[in-house]
């Protein structure tokens, strides 16, 4: 009896520095899981950050591209719109001739696609198709898209102008940011998504006064053709950047939709993230974190989902 309690005394202190042993495991698994775990959630953290400062860059670039080159049609522009020969032949009068060879010239010198001449009592008085001028006096109802470019162009020049001896004159174009004196923006025309700037023609030297009543409005217009992706492209160096008319449920890349002065949709630009790049990275070698790239391509999704709207939707 005296072995059996020697041996059961033994075994006791054996059984507990087992039970103690276990439990140390148990709770340096639990440690490692917990680390783990907060470790997965710090990174997936950084990975939205990072995801979203990524796609904050490239929205800000495409908007900054866009928005030089709609501020480079309304510098175009100005040689005509900014004059007062052009005041005194497309405005007071109507000469032809000079309408030609003005449009020759933004044809010629810019390749704007499309130019348009409004007079003051809405009336189309001369538009072209490339290098072709025709001058017609057509009601501007029949190309309804451009009344609410008109309209809102017709409110900042009212703004700008300034009574003078004999008529009216306009405040100086070095004192004005263009977005206050001319419109820029996305406009259908002719069947086609484009971009445009339109703005009145005004006196330079102020030899010749503006009469009284709303303006006459020149536009120009650039299809979003492959010509002018290639263009914009070459500043973004953006892969897969392209234009297109609608969108597909299932893309998940970066897209930027665009509509005109009303807001109607008119398609969307769209490219592939260098976010995006980094996936398909990721996903060609399988070392890389499977993870990483899941809560990428989410992030990607949740930034385009929540950014803000277009600002040139408005013209502004």
């Amino acid at each position: 009896m005296s072995e059996f309690r020697r041996r059961h005394s033994d075994q006791a202190p054996k059984l507990a520095r087992q039970h103690i042993s276990r439990l140390a495991f148990m709770l340096a698994g639990l440690l490692i899981a917990v680390t783990s775990i907060s470790l997965m959630f710090v990174g997936f953290i950084a990975t939205r950050a990072s995801t979203q400062q990524t796609i904050a860059n490239e929205e800000r670039l495409f908007q900054s591209v866009v928005s030089d080159r709609l501020r480079a049609i309304v510098r175009e522009q100005i040689r005509i719109t900014s004059s007062d020969t052009s005041v005194e032949n497309l405005v007071r009068g109507f000469n032809p001739a000079f309408a030609r060879q003005s449009f020759d010239t933004l044809w010629t010198d810019y390749r704007h696609d499309k130019i348009m001449l409004i007079s003051g009592d809405k009336k189309v008085l001369a538009e072209s198709f490339e290098d072709y001028t025709h001058i017609i006096k057509r009601p501007l109802d029949e190309t309804p898209e451009l009344e609410i470019i008109v309209q809102k162009l017709t409110a900042k020049y009212m703004r700008n102008r300034v009574r003078v001896p004999g008529g009216f004159g306009y405040r100086s174009l070095l004192d004005i940011d263009p977005k206050d004196y001319a419109l820029m923006g996305y406009v259908r025309i002719d069947g086609k998504p484009a971009i445009f700037g339109a703005m009145p023609v005004i006196p330079d030297k102020f030899h010749t006064t503006l009469p009284d009543g709303p303006p006459t409005i020149l536009l120009s217009a650039l299809y979003i053709d492959e010509t002018l992706q290639k263009q914009l492209n070459s500043q973004l160096d953006f892969t897969s950047f392209a234009f297109i008319d609608t969108v597909s449920a299932d893309y998940d890349g970066p897209i930027h939709p665009v509509s005109d002065q009303t807001d109607i949709p008119l398609g969307a630009f769209r490219w592939e993230s260098e976010i995006c790049q980094h996936i398909d990275l990721a996903n060609d070698h399988p070392g890389h974190c499977h993870l990483e790239c899941c809560a990428r391509r989410t992030c990607v999704r949740d930034c385009l989902a929540h950014r803000p709207a277009d600002d040139l939707s408005s013209g502004e």
